[in-house]
Order: structure tokens, then sequence, then C-alpha cells
């Protein structure tokens, strides 16, 4: 007499049937997404290191602030890197914690990458400050800093400065 395994015969359930074909729609999702993406990004660099966008608040609180100039040192010995940048608040109430990020490019145009720095700083109404901020951080030889181009793309409103705080000195 042969006997039957159940679970050899047994067909799935509704559940069962659900879940799989759930787990094929989101896979189907992902991977349109990911060709998508591979589609829209320009080269390798746009879409490992996609740029980076000003945040509402640089819209409200940042609108009289300018990045009035920025100069780098990028091939320093021991990869280090050194970033000058000026910054001009116009308005009529204090800025702190100023973001600043540079695409970085090379001579013939092309796009090698990015960096972000934060000014950990409150810059008083109508006045100027300058930085200095030193960084160890890899950057391509084919980089040229002439080519590098900056924005502001955080801030906060100003308020109680960090202790110990000495205006106008390089940080």
């Amino acid at each position: 007499m042969e006997m039957r395994n159940h679970q050899q015969g047994r067909r799935p359930g509704r559940l069962e049937q659900f879940a799989r074909v759930a787990l094929c729609v989101c896979i189907l999702l992902a991977c349109g997404y990911g060709i998508k993406r591979v589609a829209e990004a320009p080269d390798i660099i746009g879409l490992l290191n996609p740029g980076v966008e000003p945040t509402a608040r640089v819209e409200a609180e940042g609108r009289h602030l300018v990045l009035s100039d920025y100069r780098f040192d990028l091939h320093q010995p021991g990869s280090m890197t050194q970033a000058e940048f000026a910054l001009v608040n116009n308005g009529s109430r204090p800025v702190r914690d100023v973001t600043i990020f540079c695409d970085f490019y090379d001579r013939t145009g092309e796009k090698r990458g990015g960096g972000r720095w934060v000014v950990y700083d409150t810059i008083d109404p109508l006045h100027e400050e300058r930085y200095k901020l030193q960084e160890k951080r890899y950057l391509s030889h084919l980089i040229d800093a002439s080519s590098t181009i900056c924005r502001i793309v955080d801030v906060r409103s100003g308020g109680p400065q960090l202790a110990g705080h000495q205006p106008g000195r390089n940080h």
C-alpha cells in the first residue's frame, strides 16, 4: 500500500499566493526605479554623488546671506584640503551654522565630486566674516580649484554663540 504525503501534494493558499505576487511587484518596482535612476544620471559621479539642493530655511532665513568669496588649496601634503569662505550677512537678523556645498570639476569641466563644509559660528547683521576650514579629504589630482562652484545649502537663524567663541578669528 502506498501512503501519500499530504505536504507534497498541497496547493498554496490564497495568502501565500498574494504574498508571492506582492513580493514580485516590489522587486519589479525596485528594478524599475534603479533602471530609471541609472538612465537619468549624467555619469557615474552624478549617480553616486547626487547634487545637494538648498533647504527651505535658506529661502526663509538666508535670503540676505551671501557667499561673497571662496578659495581652495586642494592638494596639500597628507591629503589636507583648506577652504576659505567669506560670508556677508546683509539682513537684520543674525544667522548661524551655515552649510556650504561645493561641486568639484576638472579642467575639462567634468564634475569630479562634491564637498560639504559647515561654519559653526554666528554672523551678526550687516557684517562680513572670513573663515578658513581645513580637513583631511582625498580629492582627485584632476580637480581644478578655479573651476569649483559653491553655494549655501542650509542656514539657521541666529541664536546664542557657543561658549568660548571669539568673533573674527580663523576657524
